[in-house]
């Protein structure tokens, strides 16, 4: 059911820096309701407190949230730690039901990301994510990139749905970069349960102009119905940037 609701929001932040990158602060957000067709909506008051490390090496950060009685309702962490070639780094977050938050929905998901280095122009990445109240947003995933640092590029990823115990998300992409410096380029993309895409194009930009151009073929899997084709043409004149300004200017 939808509310006509007019509100005016009252934020207040503050943090304290201190060397090495460690910080913490905290916050007042206070929502004033002006108007409202549901006559139980009333004004709301959330308190945060959060502290953490910015920089290199071992980042990470730490937030609590609470309502107006003083209910911790909302907690968060995240960080990231390089160890020898690989990167670490993982999420996690709680939230509460509560008037506080209007029409969120309760929440408890964590992440795990790893990422390394294999040779000197690859790349690969694997990550997990749980999701506890909704199964479906739970899944694992992995990813290899590909740059030789001049002509070509590639990547291939793909995710698996831990619920339905099947791979339902699949995405490709190779580049090659020409003489003349534009980039052509073939993608495809299958999502298992809606659609598929695939696509040949062309990308060029210089400090006057960019150019776009590309043909896709769609399916859908969910409709059964033919797959369509897509054309695109894009093409933007002008000047790209302030060191760019000056030589298009």
């Amino acid at each position: 059911m939808a509310y006509d609701v007019t509100t005016v929001e009252v934020d207040v932040t503050l943090q304290y820096r201190a060397i090495g990158g460690f910080y913490f602060g905290g916050g007042i957000n206070q929502d004033f309701v002006v108007s409202s067709s549901d006559l139980n909506l009333d004004d709301s008051r959330i308190y945060t407190l959060d502290l953490g490390r910015e920089g290199s090496g071992l980042t990470y950060s730490l937030t609590s949230k609470f309502n107006q009685s003083a209910d911790r309702i909302y907690d968060a962490a995240s960080f990231s730690v390089p160890i020898d070639r690989l990167m670490v780094s993982g999420a996690y977050v709680r939230q509460d039901l509560d008037p506080a938050f209007a029409n969120a929905q309760a929440l408890e998901r964590w992440s795990l990301d790893i990422s390394a280095p294999l040779t000197s122009h690859l790349s690969g990445a694997i990550g997990t994510t749980f999701n506890g109240f909704e199964t479906d947003d739970s899944f694992a995933t992995g990813a290899l990139n590909y740059d030789d640092g001049e002509v070509w590029r590639a990547s291939i990823s793909g995710r698996y749905d831990r619920d339905l115990e099947r791979y339902d998300q699949v995405d490709a992409e190779i580049r090659r970069r020409m003489d003349w410096g534009g980039d052509l380029y073939a993608i495809h993309s299958d999502d298992f349960d809606t659609t598929s895409r695939f696509g040949l194009g062309l990308e060029y930009s210089n400090e006057c102009v960019e150019f776009l151009a590309g043909v896709t073929r769609v399916k859908n899997a969910a409709t059964g119905l033919d797959g369509t084709t897509e054309l695109s043409i894009e093409l933007r004149l002008g000047s790209f940037g302030a060191e760019r300004a000056r030589t298009c200017g």
